[in-house]
């Protein structure tokens, strides 16, 4: 090989590494510095005040079946529900963060996208077999304001200690498209895990709560199993009423039974009715009066309860035996702050009382106790060993 056959192999080979590392560079550009992407806000314009609607369609798997879920979260009079669920009311909290979280969401990373593409990445439009998730923007008018797809998760790979233990890498990012530009497919630095959320998960989990209980009654379907229990004071010992003489509670059974009631449920019902509903009736130290039904069951063996609460504050308070006339101020403001904490329990509870709740069995039971669920065990007497007999002589 001579001299002039060597310079034009090592130009040949400049041209050649040039031109791979040129485009290794534009491929790597196309993803991590695409021009008027990277470090831009996601939504060019996005004003959350406007928000009275957020809609969210995709899938999941249940019973080895994929179900498509449709949620509409609806802002009326300033309150968010859920449409779902008979505009029960939903979590404030949740939607503020996801609205401000969406206002200020930017980009990290784009890269062009084939509509052949869409479906590994999730981007492709919701429905059976599909994993991808819509999530709408709209406002009072039922108008569009901003719309994505939101598909696979970025998933952070694992430091090599966590990697040695199997642990798997955490998702710190997700994939989503802009429906109105279908061609770009774009990294944000979030898991946006509100788009994952079905009708149940966004409920508001307040619920009734039986504090300092009186009496307790329970009126079951079954008459031998109906029962009444009341102390004279929050220290006092429960008495059964209307007890045989073979009955006695067990105060530790008593006590566990009544604190039980205090529960959570698991969705609100829609449709639902309860068939023959066993009653219980509480009444509280606080003057609440609550009437509990319980009953029916779902496909997945939960069942349904519904209530109503009432109650009937004192006026005024009465003043103690021995009062002295310079703490009757300041025992007349911690009266009145007290009916006014109460009035406000009294308000909330009253209106989630429209609503007919999804119970957990276990949950359910808690409202349900057989008259026996509180007596102590009966100890069997043995007979006395007779005394022996002395050997005849």
């Amino acid at each position: 090989m001579n001299r002039k056959q060597l310079i034009l192999i090592l130009v040949a080979l400049v041209i050649i590494g040039g031109g791979g590392l040129l485009m290794h560079n534009r491929n790597k550009q196309t993803w991590t510095e695409t021009p008027g992407k990277q470090g831009q806000k996601l939504f060019a314009s996005f004003s959350m005040n406007d928000v009275a609607v957020i809609h969210l369609k995709g899938a999941y798997e249940m019973n080895q079946a994929q179900v498509v879920y449709d949620v509409n979260l609806v802002k009326k009079d300033d309150v968010w529900g859920v449409q779902e669920r008979d505009n029960f009311p939903a979590n404030y909290s949740t939607i503020s963060d996801f609205l401000m979280k969406m206002n200020d969401l930017k980009i990290s990373q784009s890269e062009p996208i084939g509509q052949s593409q869409l479906a590994r990445m999730n981007l492709d439009e919701p429905g059976p077999g599909r994993k991808s998730i819509l999530v709408e923007f709209k406002d009072n008018k039922g108008a569009v304001l901003q719309s994505l797809l939101v598909g696979k998760k970025y998933v952070r790979k694992p430091e090599e200690a966590q990697s040695r233990y199997g642990m798997e890498g955490m998702a710190d990012g997700r994939y989503v498209m802009l429906r109105n530009d279908p061609k770009n497919m774009l990294l944000v630095p979030d898991a946006l895990a509100p788009a994952d959320e079905k009708a149940p998960q966004w409920v508001v989990k307040d619920f009734f709560k039986i504090e300092k209980p009186k009496t307790v009654s329970f009126q079951s379907t079954e008459s031998s199993n109906s029962w009444k229990i009341s102390r004279e004071t929050e220290t006092n010992n429960w008495i059964l009423a209307d007890a045989k003489a073979d009955e006695i509670v067990d105060q530790d059974k008593a006590s566990a039974n009544v604190a039980g009631m205090v529960t959570g449920f698991l969705d609100v019902a829609t449709n639902a009715t309860l068939d023959q509903p066993q009653v219980t009736t509480v009444d509280t130290f606080d003057h609440f009066h609550y009437v509990i039904k319980a009953g029916g069951k779902n496909a997945e063996g939960n069942g349904y309860l519904s209530y109503d609460v009432s109650a009937d504050f004192p006026k005024e308070r009465v003043p103690g035996k021995d009062e002295k006339p310079e703490d009757k101020a300041k025992l007349d403001q911690e009266f009145k702050d007290k009916t006014k904490a109460l009035e406000e329990k009294l308000a909330k509870e009253k209106n989630l009382s429209k609503w007919t709740y999804v119970m957990a069995k276990w949950g359910l039971d808690a409202f349900r106790h057989d008259r026996a669920q509180f007596l102590a065990e009966k100890k069997e007497e043995k007979p006395a060993t007779p005394a022996p007999t002395a050997p005849a002589k």
